[in-house]
């Protein structure tokens, strides 16, 4: 059976887990940046990718980044890219 991604607001997040939510959104756009201007390389895993990474990520966020980045060939920069995850692969 298919994994169906939903976007839900937060209800009611605190204010750490804005902070933490929005740090995740800036480092997975500055990854995904990173990615393209490095000129998109291939096969790269959530360990040798860390190369590109100037913060800590989840392996989960890295791994879906790394599909974002790959299907979006036509892209030059990306101005928000979303941290993907559920509770099955984020630990």
């Amino acid at each position: 059976m298919p994994t169906i991604p939903l976007r839900l607001r937060l209800h009611r997040p605190t204010q750490a887990k804005i902070r933490r939510y929005r740090e995740l959104v800036e480092r997975t756009t500055a990854f995904a940046n990173s990615l393209v201007a490095a000129g998109r390389p291939k096969g790269l895993t959530s360990r040798t990718a860390r190369a590109y990474l100037a913060g800590d990520l989840p392996s989960a966020v890295i791994h879906q980044a790394l599909r974002d980045v790959a299907a979006h060939r036509d892209v030059q920069t990306f101005r928000v890219l979303w941290p993907s995850f559920n509770n099955q692969n984020l630990r």
